[in-house]
């Protein structure tokens, strides 16, 4: 994986690939990460080349030679050409990056077929986004093959449709991402109030929070109020806080990491992630454990859970109909509290921690026997 923790600054891959690490553990398998020294601009305070036992895995990182997200390491990759073969399974987290594409390569090459998890990167959205040009030359000339003689781990069905109009992988399995979610606490909602709205994620240009900032702009009188939650690049958050400068009714809270977010999502009356592309979502289902409904985009992998489940509202990118909803759940704390009891039910049943562990391994134990 190009970073670990705790590099929380790259958001929920970090937290999902975290979880995952940590309870195959404590079940009793052998893990052993190999990841970069990446903190963002910065570089993570620990001593390269040496193992650390972060939460009980042991993680070994490697100092980058390159800023942003090329992530070239030598040292890693060298590492993985020296012992992937003492493992039974390689899972490779990402890819756009030098450390996913040329570790896939080399297994490959060393007859070890790879198990990769794109986390929403092998889709059209993101092919097109950043870097587009210097993608596309890579996935045609080699990103291509090396997918499609690898086993995708894909986090939704939504994420399965856009990797398939790029790529016809051999194999692939679908599996949600392992998330550590707390007991919700005790929450009613107040009938006549306005609602308490929360943003809480990572702060980039694909969350699309402008769509946000600019419907609660237009509708000034809305009795919502928004909390935004989260970190980016400082140019790009100093301009968005610029349009929310005269909106008393937005309040930009910075970066919470770690068990104090659930306290946020149990506090607000609906979670927004409007993004134009999310492979899963985790903060859909952080926010459902707290019995808290949430409203995403139609191009958010967890929006079907949500509509599957009738946990809250899954929308166009238009404000008209952004606001249609809000103004129907002003009217309606009832269903919104019925939502978020379902809510709480469905989540504790589906995102069991033992039964979501099991999927896992039975993936890498099926992989084993092809």
């Amino acid at each position: 994986m190009p970073s670990y923790k705790p590099a929380f600054i790259y958001g929920g891959p970090i937290i999902s690939v975290g979880r995952l690490c940590e309870e195959l553990c404590s079940s009793g398998h052998q893990v052993k990460v190999l990841t970069t020294t990446a903190n963002g601009d910065s570089e993570l305070d620990v001593e390269p080349n040496k193992e650390y036992v972060v939460e009980g895995v042991p993680v070994e990182y490697f100092k980058r030679m390159t800023k942003g997200h090329a992530n070239i390491s030598f040292g890693l990759v060298y590492r993985v050409i020296r012992t992937c073969r003492t493992y039974d399974v390689v899972h490779i987290q990402s890819w756009w990056n030098f450390i996913a594409i040329l570790s896939s390569f080399i297994c490959l090459v060393r007859n070890m077929t790879p198990i990769i998890s794109p986390r929403g990167s092998v889709i059209p959205y993101t092919l097109n986004y950043r870097h587009s040009l210097l993608k596309r030359m890579i996935h045609v000339m080699a990103g291509r093959y090396l997918l499609r003689k690898s086993h995708l781990h894909l986090t939704s069905n939504f994420e399965l449709q856009e990797v398939k109009s790029l790529v016809t992988p051999s194999g692939y399995t679908v599996l949600p991402n392992l998330l550590d979610l707390p007991m919700p606490g005790h929450r009613v909602y107040k009938e006549g109030s306005g609602l308490q709205l929360i943003f809480l994620s990572r702060i980039d240009p694909k969350k699309n929070l402008e769509f946000i900032i600019s419907t609660l702009n237009a509708h000034v009188n809305l009795p919502v109020s928004l909390w935004i939650i989260g970190d980016g690049d400082h140019d790009y958050v100093q301009k968005l806080q610029v349009l929310t400068k005269e909106n008393p009714n937005i309040q930009w809270l910075g970066a919470v990491y770690g068990a104090e977010r659930f306290k946020y999502f149990a506090e607000a009356d609906l979670c927004l992630l409007p993004s134009f592309n999310e492979n899963f979502g985790n903060v859909v289902f952080e926010s459902l454990s707290q019995g808290t409904p949430v409203i995403t985009s139609k191009f958010v992998g967890g929006g079907d859970y949500v509509k599957e489940n009738d946990l809250g509202w899954v929308i166009d990118l238009d404000q008209n109909e952004f606001v249609r909803v809000l103004e129907f759940a002003i009217e309606n704390k009832n269903l919104l509290n019925d939502m978020g009891k379902r809510a709480v039910t469905c989540i504790q049943r589906d995102f069991n921690k033992e039964y979501q562990v099991s999927q896992y391994v039975e993936m890498y134990k099926r992989h084993l026997l092809n």
